[in-house]
């Protein structure tokens, strides 16, 4: 009666071979991890030049913040720093939560009180790529 049998077992749930004594069997996985949806904020433009201005004149610009993102983002602090010559004209109650998509507008008023004045705005999100 012909030679030795061998019978080897896979049970695809458990991925465990059974009775397989005199033989390998490489088992392998191509699949990759799903990632993990993460939130993408961005801010545009990401500088704003009010011009040449007359004193007492008033320029007002605007910014806006993107999730652009596959998860909600969430947004902890937007400030501002320098003369008070620029005001920030709008305001949201922070913490705030962006969804997928949304955005926010920020209005930026200038009114010069001497020249080349200059001011930083930062926002403070959770946007794990810019930790």
């Amino acid at each position: 009666m012909g030679g030795n049998r061998f019978v080897c077992l896979l049970s695809i749930g458990l991925l465990g071979l059974v009775g397989c004594v005199e033989q390998e069997v490489g088992l392998t996985s191509t699949a990759e991890e799903e990632p993990v949806p993460v939130p993408k904020m961005v801010v545009e433009p990401p500088e704003i030049n009010f011009g040449a201005l007359n004193e007492g004149e008033e320029a007002v610009d605007f910014f806006v913040i993107r999730n652009t993102g596959q998860a909600p983002l969430e947004i902890f602090e937007v400030g501002m720093e320098g003369p008070t010559s620029f005001t920030m004209l709008s305001s949201y109650e922070l913490p705030l939560e962006l969804e997928i998509g949304g955005q926010l507008r920020y209005e930026v008023a200038y009114t010069p009180e001497s020249t080349n004045e200059t001011a930083l705005v930062t926002v403070v999100g959770s946007d794990p790529e810019l930790e």
